[in-house]
């Protein structure tokens, strides 16, 4: 009695084998019949997959977020381009590099930054960005102006 188990147990048991064993006639099936015909299997093979990949060809990859979160009907998109018409495209600046004249020159020089005339032009460069007058050309052509040595 111990081994036996209830009807409804047998019978759930009974249909997974009966599934597996389908399943495993059907794989044997496909095995041989690849195995009979690898050329013709390799070929259909090709076909599907250079049938499937056609599509790819009217794939556009679209890398600026703005436009993948953003409906082009958003108020705030239409605003954003409203701005963008009537004023320059405004970009905000999220690092400044700063080298040395000699660095230009000669990059394994280790030029050093730490000098006055370099660190009092940095500080020039920072005051000139908080004051509101200077921020519209400050923005457009930040490392366009030279240190002054």
């Amino acid at each position: 009695m111990r081994g036996e188990g209830s009807p409804l147990l047998r019978k759930a048991a009974d249909e997974a084998h009966a599934k597996r064993s389908l399943l495993a006639k059907w794989y044997y099936r496909q095995g041989k019949l690849c195995a009979k015909y690898p050329k013709l299997t390799s070929l259909i093979c090709f076909v599907f997959i250079a049938w499937t990949c056609v599509g790819l060809i009217d794939v556009d990859v679209e890398s600026n977020p703005e436009k993948i979160w953003v409906p082009p009907s958003s108020v705030t998109q239409l605003q954003q381009l409203y701005f963008n018409y009537m004023f320059t495209p405004f970009y905000r600046i999220e690092e400044v590099y700063f080298t040395t004249p000699e660095a230009h020159s000669d990059p394994g020089s280790g030029a050093n930054l730490l000098q006055q005339q370099y660190l009092l032009a940095m500080l020039e460069l920072q005051v000139r960005g908080h004051d509101c007058a200077a921020v519209s050309r400050v923005l457009v052509v930040p490392l366009l102006l030279p240190l002054p040595l």
